[in-house]
């Protein structure tokens, strides 16, 4: 390598730059990267032929690598029309097909990425604000109901922040200059940018998931519910339906994730997870204590002894499951969490759930069994069965109960089909 390559790149043309992150990136001309300071020369030489066609100022070129791939990529932006993409094409002009939202989050994702050398476009801290007020609005009128990007507390927050903001992109102007690298801190209008940028890239991603502008009120064919893998079908059978409700859950959180960039909603859904797991331990662990104790029970013989036993193996299975997942719901708090993976986490998350509901069935099963088969033990007489009032009398609350359990698990599940089909118009 030569010595080109690695001497100081500001003898070179190039102008660093310090993300509000605290990395470092180098601009020259209208060329922006972030490789290491030894692949300068080559960047240099591979934008080329991009900076003699786009010299203009309202254009910029962004060479970066991926951690998965070593190959350079290159961005082209058009800051006048506030859009990016790798082919010089769809830079030049603006249409307004579904594409032009995959355009405009390549470009806010460029300017959080690149905060720190250019200000913001004009307007964009004004339309900033006003999304963030209709974003309340919204949360306001819908609630829980609304599809907003940010909470309302969120949007709150952040609108309160902007209001305060003003002026702060002149900070370059005010600040001697060097003085924020002088003193090793983040530039306040960088900051801005970043922030500022990441309120447009969310709202942009969220445009695009919810085809704003392009669906009418009885929904978009992309949203219609996909079709669940027999597989899945069955695991889901055997686990009362439970996958299903957590996958949802798990889907709406990763959604939430993927629009903002970070792993908030994640770990509250995870921290929501933990909680309901407790509660299953807890449960379980009762129902183990009664099953336990069912055995000393004198005169319990033949299949309800099988099945009394079974209802421990399960119980215990339920709790040993939920201990391990408590676990690891702090473990993986991350944001590498794919559509793929979230569908096995929802049947992971359903084991002690649907070990405990096994269990419980079973101990129902046990009990139904014993007042039928069960031997009623008297010093100093023969054993011999209890009477028919015993069994009838079991038999017939147990029915009247699983009839209430059953009418009441369709219904709700009735109510959220209902409401999951209904049209998103309101």
């Amino acid at each position: 390598m030569s010595s080109t390559h690695t001497a100081d790149p500001t003898t070179l043309g190039w102008a660093c730059h310090i993300h509000p992150n605290g990395w470092k990136y180098f601009r020259k001309d209208n060329l922006v990267t972030d490789v290491d300071v030894a692949e300068l020369h080559e960047v240099e030489n591979y934008a080329s032929i991009f900076q003699s066609a786009l010299g203009e100022d309202k254009y910029e070129i962004s060479v970066s690598k991926s951690d998965e791939d070593e190959a350079l990529k290159t961005l082209l932006v058009n800051h006048e029309m506030r859009c990016a993409s790798e082919q010089k094409e769809d830079i030049m002009s603006a249409d307004g097909n579904a594409e032009c939202y995959d355009r405009r989050i390549a470009y806010w994702e460029f300017m959080c990425r690149y905060p720190s050398h250019r200000p913001l476009p004009p307007h964009a801290l004004s339309v900033a604000r006003q999304l963030l007020d209709c974003y309340i609005m919204d949360a306001l009128r819908r609630r829980s109901e609304s599809h907003a990007p940010f909470s309302l507390e969120q949007s709150r927050e952040l609108l309160e922040y902007l209001q305060k903001s003003d002026g702060m992109q002149d900070e370059r102007s005010r600040m001697p200059r060097g003085s924020a690298s002088s003193f090793d801190i983040p530039s306040k209008s960088a900051s801005l940018t970043a922030l500022v940028s990441w309120i447009m890239l969310t709202s942009a991603r969220h445009g695009d998931l919810h085809k704003y502008g392009q669906r009418s009120a009885h929904g978009f064919p992309s949203q219609r519910r996909k079709r669940d893998h027999p597989s899945y079908l069955i695991f889901s059978m055997l686990c009362f339906g439970a996958p299903r409700s957590h996958l949802h859950r798990a889907n709406f959180a990763l959604t939430t994730m993927k629009l903002q960039g970070r792993v908030d909603a994640w770990a509250e859904y995870l921290d929501l997870l933990n909680g309901e797991l407790q509660i299953s331990v807890l449960v379980a662990t009762v129902v183990l204590t009664a099953a336990v104790s069912f055995l000393a029970v004198p005169g319990m013989v033949g299949l309800t002894l099988v099945i009394t036993l079974l209802t421990v193996a399960f119980t215990l299975g339920s709790i040993m499951t939920g201990i391990y997942l408590q676990w690891q719901t702090g473990k993986i708090k991350f944001g590498s969490i794919t559509a793929s993976r979230a569908a096995l986490l929802s049947v992971f998350f359903s084991i002690p759930f649907a070990l405990l509901t096994w269990a419980m069935i079973l101990f129902t099963a046990a009990v139904l069994l014993y007042s039928f088969f069960g031997i009623q033990m008297i010093p100093d007489q023969p054993s011999q069965r209890f009477d028919r009032a015993t069994y009838i009398s079991v038999f017939t609350s147990s029915f009247l109960f699983i009839c209430i359990i059953s009418v009441t698990v369709v219904f709700f599940r009735h109510l959220r089909y209902t409401h999951r089909r209904g049209p998103g118009r309101d």
